[in-house]
């Protein structure tokens, strides 16, 4: 890793060092000719953390200096009344993974090929699936 007084300019810089992010750097860095520059706001070191390196302590995690502590607003269908919950985001290198028990779960199919019913022909299971290939082991379908 290059420090980055180290560095004048970047062509790139991808704001957020969660699992999108890494792999937007990642795919930008397969081409040697450019320079990337991962902003972070939390740790960059999460393998310090016991209760990240550990899933069944994520938890812990919820409100903690690592959570962004955000809210989600919804309302309840039955009482018709707001209901506020907690929505985890992670403030760390890894964000979110690292306090969601490293799960990770895509869509289903039909879900995906639903979308070609409202217009979205090209987000249809069929067109993603190579993408899927890139971040799931082989053996899930």
């Amino acid at each position: 890793m290059v420090q980055v007084s180290a560095l004048k300019s970047f062509d790139f810089i991808v704001v957020g060092g969660g699992t999108a992010g890494c792999v937007v750097a990642g795919r930008l860095a397969e081409n040697p000719d450019v320079k990337i520059l991962v902003i972070e706001a939390g740790i960059n070191n999460p393998r310090d953390i016991d209760a990240i390196t550990t899933p069944a302590r994520a938890f812990e995690l919820r409100d903690s200096k690592h959570d962004w502590s955000y809210k989600t607003t919804f309302i309840d269908r039955h009482e018709y009344t707001r209901v506020e919950k907690p929505n985890t985001r992670g403030k760390v290198l890894g964000g979110s993974s690292c306090l969601n028990y490293y799960t990770w779960v895509r869509g289903s199919k039909p879900t995906f090929d639903d979308w070609a019913a409202f217009g979205g022909d090209e987000w249809t299971w069929e067109t993603c699936k190579e993408y899927f290939d890139k971040v799931s082991p082989r053996h899930i379908v």
